[in-house]
């Protein structure tokens, strides 16, 4: 498994955050607006950190995007 980049990790984080606040993931929108990146850009982010398995979604479903693999985040 490929390490994460360090705005993978902030994106990681984020998510993990803001789905444990509220109960559920946050939209692309919502970590595009607070990373201040375009959503496209998050989007990539997103599909890389699949390829890399610690997130999965659902294609096609709102708001899927599930953590699996903590143990790529730096300490």
């Amino acid at each position: 498994m490929s390490k994460l980049t360090k705005r993978q990790q902030e994106i990681f984080k984020f998510i993990g955050e803001f789905s444990t606040r509220k109960g559920y993931a946050p939209s692309v929108r919502e970590i595009a607006a607070s990373m201040e990146i375009s959503p496209q850009t998050t989007q990539d982010h997103l599909d890389a950190m699949v390829t890399k398995g610690v997130l999965t979604r659902s294609s096609g479903v709102n708001r899927s995007l599930r953590i699996c693999d903590v143990s790529q985040l730096d300490p």
